[in-house]
């Protein structure tokens, strides 16, 4: 895509389509079932190995990335449309939309959860879970909590933090 703001509105775009509940119900044969989609979103950066093959075929590191970012919207919910970003994909998307978002994000709630890393081929990159979906945005209110959660496991702080962190989060 030319852009993330493009990215993530087509995404939803196609995320409202299947969905019986949203605005593709009357745009799409009733007769389908209700369709969860799952998306990994990467890129964001200047200089992002990208080939196309004669084939047509696409690869390279931002493919490769999208494909695990798709792997764990997956694993967050096999029941609901998920979507997951780069780290770098929420930076141009906000960005992009510093003096406003446009009319289209305007009608929605739309929040960046941090959800650590996903490591894959000796490389690490940070994801965002989208919460576009009023039923999820509780978990920006829990945002803080996790990253207190992620930090202790991540340390291996089982007596200073963890159990600490996870009676909070369980508070809330």
């Amino acid at each position: 895509g030319a852009s993330a703001t493009d990215l993530l509105a087509t995404t939803l775009k196609i995320i409202d389509f299947f969905a019986k509940k949203g605005g593709g119900a009357t745009a799409r044969a009733s007769a389908l079932p209700d369709i969860h989609i799952s998306a990994g979103i990467a890129g964001g950066k200047k200089f992002t190995p990208f080939i196309i093959t004669r084939d047509g075929d696409l690869s390279g590191g931002v493919v490769n990335t999208a494909a695990r970012l798709q792997s764990r919207a997956n694993e967050l919910s096999g029941e609901r449309s998920r979507i997951v970003v780069s780290r770098a994909v929420r930076t141009a998307f906000q960005a992009e939309n510093k003096d406003g978002l446009p009319e289209f994000f305007g009608k929605r709630p739309l929040h960046f959860f941090d959800s650590g890393y996903i490591r894959f081929k000796g490389i690490e990159v940070a994801v965002c879970e989208v919460l576009y979906d009023g039923g999820d945005l509780y978990k920006a209110q829990i945002e803080k909590d996790m990253a207190e959660l992620y930090k202790s496991i991540e340390s291996g702080a089982w007596k200073e933090g963890l159990f600490s962190a996870l009676l909070t989060l369980l508070i809330r």
